[in-house]
């Protein structure tokens, strides 16, 4: 389990670490800005809380993704 705070990095940073966390059964928990945009909702939980997804952005070049990622 990697857990991190929202000073700690960027999604570009849980880009390059997911193929590694899925591999050994890991996850990983981040507490974001308020200010993250959702691509899109993906699914609303019983819970209140939201499947959505996300862009990762490259490093050092906001304008381009690195890739998505669905995240709660």
């Amino acid at each position: 389990m990697l857990i991190a705070d929202r000073l700690y990095g960027c999604g570009a940073f849980v880009w390059e670490v997911m193929p590694r966390l899925k591999e050994v059964g890991g996850g990983f928990l981040f507490r974001i800005r308020d200010s993250i945009v959702a691509r899109k909702e993906i699914r609303r939980l019983n819970d209140g809380s939201q499947i959505i997804e996300v862009a990762a952005m490259l490093p050092g070049d906001y304008h381009k993704e690195a890739g998505r990622m669905q995240v709660r």
